[in-house]
């Protein structure tokens, strides 16, 4: 139902697109335009040697390798670290919260953000958050039984 109206949607983009072309010719163009970009191509990268590489495979390893100088293992982390830590007796459902703080939260959801395919979008959590919140707390209470 959602990915009907995104797509009736870039339709209708498109065919106002199209209604507008030989009264605002400047606006087509700048449509067909953001349409005909590419966004996801990665350039060319420096090379250890300073020369530029624009193969795939290259870039691939010279990626790893910057990521491997940059990263460590868990497995280097001083075993000193892991000691100090003390056992708690608290557990998850030691945290209190209300439907107004599970309502604030939804508020403070940025509307036109992006989730994983097949989540509720921001958009609806956002605009129906007054009737999601007692619902959403009453699942929080079940699921931490």
């Amino acid at each position: 139902m959602i990915m009907t109206h995104i797509s009736q949607r870039l339709d209708g983009e498109e065919q106002g697109a199209l209604d507008k072309i030989k009264s605002n010719p400047k606006f087509f163009w700048s449509y067909a335009n953001r349409k005909r970009k590419m966004r996801s191509r990665i350039p060319p990268l420096l090379r250890e040697d300073g020369s530029l590489t624009d193969e795939a495979s290259e870039k691939a390893e010279l990626f790893q390798s910057q990521f491997t100088s940059v990263f460590s293992s868990p497995s280097t982390c001083p075993s000193t670290a892991a000691s100090s830590i003390s056992p708690s007796t608290s557990s998850i459902s030691d945290i209190l919260f209300s439907p107004s703080d599970i309502e604030k939260a939804l508020a403070d959801l940025n509307p036109y953000s992006a989730g994983p395919p097949g989540d509720i979008p921001a958009r609806i959590l956002h605009a129906c958050r007054s009737s999601l919140s007692y619902p959403l707390y009453i699942l929080k209470l079940i699921c931490l039984k």
